[in-house]
């Protein structure tokens, strides 16, 4: 008897690892499927009730809203940050987020607009984003149509931003992973607002797919090729051994037309100018190219970051950022799933983004930065006309 109890208790002990296993397999098998059912709000776009406008006249609405009259600060940063919002039953976020999103978006703005923190004040909206299932997960006509509207919050404020900074001061233009997608809107309809467009010093184009024969076309601002050049675009994509692979990056990838519909990116490549060196297309450059990683949480964090340098090499392969693995554990992607589907709480170009804007800032003006030197330059303010 006790022989037979033993051998049941094994059997049983198998089956309760055999389907512990089928589990574990069927989840990491089926987890996009998993992912999508539980984010997607099971309604279509067009009968969705957006959440209310956020009005970029009031405080309320910025994320960071700077001192116009900041001084002689070379420049003014326009930001929008990456997708924050998760989704469920909605396809938009709410404005302001709170909560984990409020974190992701302070994390983000630290991180990512910290790089240019010294250089001037930042204007970052709020904006109701596309969720992370609409932008991340689906390629559907639903998804789309959220994209665009999360857009035309960000005109919005990109004409507010407008409003209080006439000229003669630079502006520079910075959007990660959504809010880049949004920027490079937001280029196309400049291209019909040269007044503008002359005080672009540099466009930054974090985490964001578009194709490279777009670029220095009708009136779109050229790729970088020199990091002494300004009125360019430093754009890139990264492929890291935790992020998808290549083929379901560019198969996921959706990309504008100039009449503000979202179609594939196709067979089309993407641009990518390596941010070690800010240069189109550049050679695989080792770590000890690399400026320094920054891992912040606030934006407080930017008046003094601690940076690692040397953590990464990068390289543009076929119009994607190959990035080597991070020396240090703490900037190395963890976790599965949606961890590797988002923006990590980390950037490992901030040394070298903040001595790329510097360095097209002083190409720019045509001299090195210095006190005050934004009134030794004559410039036209340019006039303010909304965007059609």
């Amino acid at each position: 008897m006790a022989a037979e109890r033993l051998t049941g208790l094994r059997w049983a002990a198998g089956l309760i690892a055999l389907l512990f296993g089928v589990a574990v397999f069927s989840f990491a098998y089926f987890q996009d499927d998993i992912q999508r059912a539980a984010l997607d709000p099971q309604q279509p776009f067009q009968t969705y009730h957006p959440p209310p406008a956020p009005d970029y006249t009031k405080p309320a609405a910025w994320l960071a809203q700077g001192d116009p009259a900041s001084g002689t600060a070379p420049t003014t940063i326009f930001y929008v940050g990456p997708t924050s919002f998760m989704g469920g039953r909605n396809w938009l976020g709410a404005v302001p987020g709170a909560g984990e999103q409020q974190r992701r978006d302070l994390a983000a703005l630290a991180n990512y607009e910290g790089p240019f923190a010294e250089l001037g004040p930042a204007f970052a909206p709020h904006y109701r984003q596309a969720s992370f299932f609409a932008y991340g997960l689906t390629r559907h006509d639903d998804g789309r149509d959220a994209r665009r509207f999360a857009y035309q919050d960000v005109r919005r404020a990109f004409e507010q931003f407008l409003s209080t900074h006439p000229g003669p001061r630079p502006f520079v233009l910075v959007g990660v992973e959504q809010g880049g997608q949004a920027i490079a809107r937001l280029l196309q309809d400049l291209t019909d607002h040269p007044e503008v467009l002359q005080r672009l010093a540099a466009v930054y184009l974090i985490e964001v797919i578009a194709p490279e024969a777009d670029f220095g076309q009708n009136g779109l601002p050229p790729l970088c090729t020199t990091r002494t050049q300004a009125r360019c675009t430093v754009i890139y994509r990264s492929l890291t051994n935790a992020s998808p692979p290549r083929e379901r990056i560019l198969g996921r990838a959706l990309v504008w037309l100039h009449d503000g519909q979202l179609e594939e990116l196709g067979d089309r490549k993407p641009a990518c100018v390596n941010p070690l060196s800010g240069v189109r297309d550049d050679a695989d450059l080792s770590p000890e190219h690399n400026l320094g990683a920054a891992k912040l949480s606030h934006p407080a964090e930017t008046t003094k970051p601690r940076l690692q340098p040397g953590l990464v090499g990068a390289s543009c392969e076929a119009g994607l950022l190959r990035v080597s693995t991070p020396s240090s554990a703490d900037f190395q992607v963890q976790g599965e799933g949606v961890a590797r589907l988002t923006i990590p709480g980390f950037n490992l170009f901030f040394g070298d983004l903040r001595a790329d804007a510097k360095a097209r800032l002083s190409a720019w003006y045509g001299r090195p930065l210095a006190e005050g030197i934004v009134s030794s330059r004559d410039v036209t303010p340019a006039p303010i006309h909304p965007i059609p």
